[in-house]
């Protein structure tokens, strides 16, 4: 008997940011004007427009904390201000989609949150967020247009 291979299809993976109003309000106090709506900030782990065989792939259900660090930095990736952090458990689960099959368009992985849309200043003078950072587990979904696209009006307060 043959074993069946699992089907593939492109694939998100993120984890959602369970404590959004303590970086939002962070944001806010460092003059942030244009931030994300509490319910999308979250960190991808993996993005692959190129399919791959999600039923391979282990699970991995539970939730994440990141504690308070100092390895953080506010940087800005596509008109995007971002909280890239530390976490050697995000890099290492990103390391096992890769070797799934995952591609990735960037040169490297670097967990982040995206929060508010940049107004350009310069983003070294910011503080960064050092307090911790809680995810969910794990979502995985079919990436279309609406996780690949950029970020528009409806992602932001108004």
């Amino acid at each position: 008997m043959t074993k069946k291979s699992a089907p593939c299809r492109p694939l998100f993976v993120s984890r959602s940011l369970l404590n959004p109003d303590d970086l939002l309000e962070w944001a806010q106090g460092e003059g942030f004007q244009r931030p994300i709506r509490a319910s999308a900030l979250h960190v991808t782990v993996a993005l692959s427009r190129d399919p791959l065989p999600w039923l391979e792939i282990p699970a991995c259900d539970g939730y994440l904390s990141v504690p308070r660090g100092r390895r953080r930095l506010v940087r800005q990736f596509s008109g995007v201000a971002v909280l890239i952090f530390g976490c050697r458990k995000l890099r290492q689960r990103h390391a096992q989609f890769r070797r799934h099959g995952a591609k990735w368009e960037h040169p490297t992985y670097q967990p982040h949150v995206a929060f508010a849309i940049d107004d350009d200043r310069d983003l070294c003078l910011v503080r960064p967020y050092v307090g911790p950072l809680l995810f969910g587990p794990e979502a995985f979904k079919e990436p279309f247009e609406s996780y690949c696209r950029p970020l528009s009006a409806a992602d932001f307060h108004s």
